[in-house]
Parts: C-alpha cells; structure tokens; sequence
C-alpha cells in the first residue's frame, strides 16, 4: 500500500495478511453485519480505510457496493455539493459510507433546510430509506458543535483515527459508543498509550512489516514493539482517544509557544462559510491562516468574520494575525489540500508569502455576525 511521503515519490507501507485479518476481526466485533448491507463509496481507494470500509467489510457482511459515475467529482470538493449529494445518496440508499470532513457541513446545512421534519422523514429526503445510516469520518477533526447538532437531528457522523502502518483503523466511534470531540476507543487488538510528550504509541497486531523505502516521514516501532505515530494525543478516564495535533507541526510562536494546528482549524471550521482551514506560523513573524470559503461571499465580509471570530473564540497565540482567502475553485487549491482537506503545509506556507499582506480589520461595533447556528 502506497502513501504520500514528504518527497515526490510515496513510499510503500507493506500490509501483513495477518495483520489485515487482525483487523476486521476487531471491527466486525463493533459492527452488526447489516450495517454494509448497501455501502456508497465517495472517497478514491487509493485511501485504505477506504479499502478496508469500502470492500473488505462489505464483502464479509455480504453487502454491495456502489461506486460514483465515471468522471464524477468528488463529494464535499465544490461549493455546489448539497444538491449534488442528495441525488447520489437517493440513487444508492446507502446503509454506510465514509465521507471527508467537509461533508459534515454540507449534512448539516442538508439537515437545517427542513429542521420539524422527523428523522424517518430526513433519512427518506437525504438518503432514499428510512433505515439506519453509519457515516463514519476521519482525517481531520469536525468540529463538536456540528457533530452535536447533526446527532439531535438523528444523523451521527461517527468519527475516527487510523495510519496505514497499523493496516488502517487504530480507534473509532462505534453506533451506541460515541464521544464527540473524540476519534473514539481502540480497536480490542490495540493498546495505546501516551509518551511523556503527549505522542501517541500503540501496541498492536496489525503492524505493518516495513516501509519499501524511507523517509522523514516515516514512523518508527522501537525495542517494545510500540509505533510512535507522530501525533499528539489524550485518552480520557473511559479510554476514548482525543488527537490534538501532529508532533511535526507544531507552531512555534515568536514567544516561543506550542500551537497544535489541527485545533485552531477545526475552531474556525465552526463557521459555517469556512470549508477548509490551515495554520502556519513556523518561522514567520506572525500566525498566517489561510481560508477556503462559500463562493459568492464578499471577501471583506469573510475576513471581518474570521478576525471577529478569532478574537472571541481563541487566545492570541492561537488566532491567525494574517487571514488569507481562497475559493474552491482556485487552481491552487488542490496543491494546497489534499482530496480528504488535510493542508499541505509547506506548499501552504509558500502559498501565502507570496499573497499581500492585508491588515486585520479593527475590532467591529456590536452587529450581526455570520454563523450556522439554528435560528
């Protein structure tokens, strides 16, 4: 299995067949079969976890598949996707799909256009059937304020955290064992623990056997046998893992300050015209973000919004000084992100030198604010 190194060329991740039998054993442990009975696949296979949710599980539980129409884009990556959405999931009626993050705004916006309608009514309008729907997400954080509003509307997006050296899923939340704000508890073939840095390690057999070359990205298993996946993390009383961030890309503030990027994203994901986010500061005078929002919005009013938000919602060393803006439809937004939302932070942090500086806009007088919230 082939993932993105720091160079040009990815490196090959060498997957055990043990390891991989290790794993959906664990998983069909958590899930009832029924559950992959129809199964929708949005996202590309080259991801393993779409591998894994996509085929393997299906297949064992005796389901099907149903693949997006040749040359369709994928789901989440335009500012046109809600519409576009629905007429995919009416053709599917999935009963599971993994989707990106970004697709948890667009189910909500989905939810919010008729919210006193019950949720057979919703599941029948958005997904074609009344049944159940596992929607599971992972890559990058969503916010708890959606996850919480999509779950009073009777759609859980379960969320979850996995690398390809551990042949996919590390941890996830699980239909009736769900924590928001968490990627949920690991897997039973999994042990994870925390260094003294915060970084996460894990025991577990569904290792992988090597890397078919290295790189500095590469993960490393030292003398106990434990992977040190590169991320930061918690683990709560009940065992639920929270990921705060990468190790690597910690922001180092000029008053030399640890920011974990990851975190100050999703805050600013909470606004609702703000598809994708990234923070970069490592050696530059001042936080940097740059923004990916709705089409159509005046810019002036999306970076008033965003400075606003900042200072209500973030400490100092957290909000971005200099706000940079992009649509969707910029060419550089598929070198900047990658097709799951996750920034490419050096091509970002070249991405935004090169963009004028403009000032944050003064503190503004009491109005009214743009957000998601249900009115």
């Amino acid at each position: 299995m082939h993932t993105s190194g720091t160079t040009s060329a990815p490196k090959g991740v060498q997957i055990r067949r043990h390891g991989l039998d290790e794993l959906l054993t664990s998983l069909r442990a958590r899930t009832r079969p029924e559950i992959f009975e129809r199964y929708l696949s949005i996202v590309p296979l080259s991801l393993l976890i779409e591998q894994v949710a996509g085929l393997y599980m299906p297949f064992l539980a005796g389901g099907s598949v149903s693949f997006l129409p040749p040359g369709t884009a994928l789901v989440g990556t335009a500012a046109d996707a809600a519409p576009r959405m629905l007429t995919l999931l009416r053709a599917a009626r999935p009963t599971a799909l993994v989707v990106p993050p970004t697709v948890a705004g667009l189910f909500l916006a989905l939810c919010d256009q008729q919210p006193a309608e019950s949720i057979p009514e919703r599941h029948r309008r958005i997904f074609g059937h009344d049944g159940p729907v596992f929607v599971a997400c992972g890559g990058a954080p969503v916010p708890p304020e959606i996850l919480q509003r999509l779950d009073a509307y009777g759609l859980t997006v379960h969320e979850g955290y996995g690398l390809s050296e551990n042949s996919s899923v590390v941890s996830w939340n699980f239909p009736g064992a769900v924590r928001f704000g968490t990627v949920g508890r690991p897997l039973d073939h999994v042990r994870a623990e925390l260094a003294e840095d915060g970084e996460l390690l894990i025991r577990s057999t569904s290792l992988f056997a090597g890397y078919t070359r290295e790189d500095p990205s590469s993960v490393v298993v030292d003398d106990q046998g434990r992977l040190h996946t590169g991320d930061l993390a918690e683990i709560d009383a009940d065992g639920y893992l929270r990921i705060t961030g990468r190790k690597k890309n910690l922001v180092i503030t000029a008053g030399g300050r640890n920011v974990a990027p990851e975190w100050v994203e999703a805050r600013y994901r909470e606004l609702g015209f703000v598809r994708e986010a990234a923070v970069v500061a490592d050696g530059l005078d001042q936080v940097h973000g740059l923004f990916v929002i709705d089409a159509g919005l005046d810019p002036a009013t999306a970076r008033r919004e965003i400075t606003d938000f900042g200072r209500r919602k973030l400490s100092g060393i957290e909000r971005a000084a200099a706000v940079h803006l992009m649509s969707e439809d910029d060419p550089a937004y598929a070198t900047c992100f990658t097709v799951t939302g996750r920034p490419r932070r050096d091509v970002v942090r070249a991405h935004v030198l090169k963009q004028p500086r403009t000032p944050a806009p003064a503190a503004a007088r009491p109005r009214r604010r743009l957000d998601i919230s249900p009115s």
